[in-house]
């Protein structure tokens, strides 16, 4: 019996030995509540560390964010800047990708009603999980006319709409923020409108959720909002104290433009099902953004389907199986678009190899992996001319869809 267990014990321990030299070799960790490292290799330590959270480090431009009354920016260097924050101030945005001309935009303090449902324009430009990537976003808008080289509105009465997940990995998070509400007063001004639909990354990081954001990001957080939990800082940063957090829980999640239906990941049969139209879908949302529903339901039924994994944040059940659950039917993907009077639905949240369509043309894919050059035909987003969907790059490529 003694032999037995000293084998156990042995086999164990080269188990974990075996283990922590494979986290060594790949340089990665194994982490628990988000951050926090059991075990892993440090990039700071040169080694392996045990038990404790990362140490972050600002890296590059960024910003400004608008906390409070104070307005705070990271420098090129690294530095925080941080300076008091006046209403009707005008501020100057100088994006982390230097080829990228700076530009000025004017905070709003109020909200702007986003309608749910509205006719087509004779153009929409619809793009998703642009994720920071400024260059990509600036250059699509660019290549199909949407905006000029000085980072202008130049669209007229038409309509420019984001289909979620703007935020996270990449290095130019606020910029992008920053470009669609300078671009929403602009296309105001033409007659025009600039929509931003909600994806999970938003959502994911409103309630604290940072793993897919890049290290500086948390730096500055943790910088600003000190305190035994990260998870906590990170969810203070975006806290109705500050601008991107008021803003954000003021974006809509589901939207109709004529025939075609809006939504960043999906549409599940029981959200036909639960009886709110599309204004109260985006109302419910908006009022459950920062809660922690998705790992932790409440009494709510409705608030737990549409921020859990079956609701439209995170539903990938148009492009695939999804936990469990097979690929919906057709039949049910008819009956929910009817119920919401729509033919179409266009989606991001699952990359796809090209922006394409499925279910004979009632699913349009939108989200692709973007280019990280400008002028890429990687980079790709759906133009509904007159009606008409056609996949369209930043390299001016311009494609019919069926």
């Amino acid at each position: 019996m003694r032999k037995i267990l000293l084998y156990i014990l042995g086999a164990i321990a080269v188990g974990v030995i075996g283990f922590l030299f494979l986290l060594l070799f790949t340089k990665s960790s194994f982490k628990i509540s988000g951050d926090y490292i059991i075990a892993g290799y440090s990039e700071e330590v040169g080694g392996m560390v045990f038990f404790q959270y990362p140490k972050f480090e600002l890296s590059g431009a960024d910003g400004p964010y608008i906390i409070g009354d104070s307005l705070v920016q990271v420098l090129p260097k690294g530095e925080i800047e941080k300076t008091a924050f006046r209403q009707n101030q005008s501020i100057v945005v100088r994006p982390f990708h230097t080829s990228l001309p700076e530009f000025s935009v004017k905070p709003s303090a109020g909200t702007t009603h986003v309608l749910a449902e509205a006719e087509l324009p004779e153009k929409l430009l619809a793009v998703s999980d642009i994720e920071g990537n400024l260059v990509a976003f600036t250059s699509l808008l660019q290549a199909h006319g949407v905006i000029d080289g000085q980072l202008n509105w130049t669209y007229g009465n038409n309509e420019l709409l984001t289909v979620g997940d703007f935020v996270d990995r990449g290095n130019d998070v606020a910029a992008v923020l920053w470009l669609v509400q300078k671009l929403a007063q602009e296309a105001t001004s033409a007659g025009g409108r600039v929509t931003f639909v909600l994806g999970n990354h938003e959502s994911m990081n409103l309630r604290g959720n940072w793993n897919y954001a890049l290290p500086k990001y948390k730096a500055l957080a943790l910088a600003l909002y000190s305190g035994e939990d990260p998870n906590e800082s990170y969810r203070q940063f975006l806290d109705q104290d500050t601008h991107f957090g008021k803003w954000l829980r003021n974006q809509p999640t589901m939207l109709r433009r004529g025939e075609y239906l809006f939504v960043h990941a999906g549409l599940h049969p029981d959200l036909a099902d639960i009886g709110l139209n599309l204004r109260q879908i985006n109302e419910a949302v908006s009022r459950n953004l920062g809660s922690q529903l998705y790992n932790e339901p409440g009494p709510d039924k409705v608030a737990n389907l549409l921020m859990g994994p079956m609701g439209p944040l995170w539903y990938r059940g148009l492009v695939k199986d999804y936990n469990g659950e097979d690929q919906l039917e057709s039949r049910e993907l008819n009956r929910i678009l009817n119920g919401f009077g729509a033919a179409r639905v266009v989606i991001g949240h699952s990359i796809v190899d090209e922006v394409s369509t499925d279910y004979n043309g009632r699913v349009i894919r939108i989200d692709v992996k973007h280019g990280t050059d400008a002028k890429s035909a990687k980079t790709q987003g759906l133009l509904i001319e007159n009606g008409k969907p056609f996949r369209v790059d930043a390299a001016g490529g311009k494609v019919p869809l069926q």
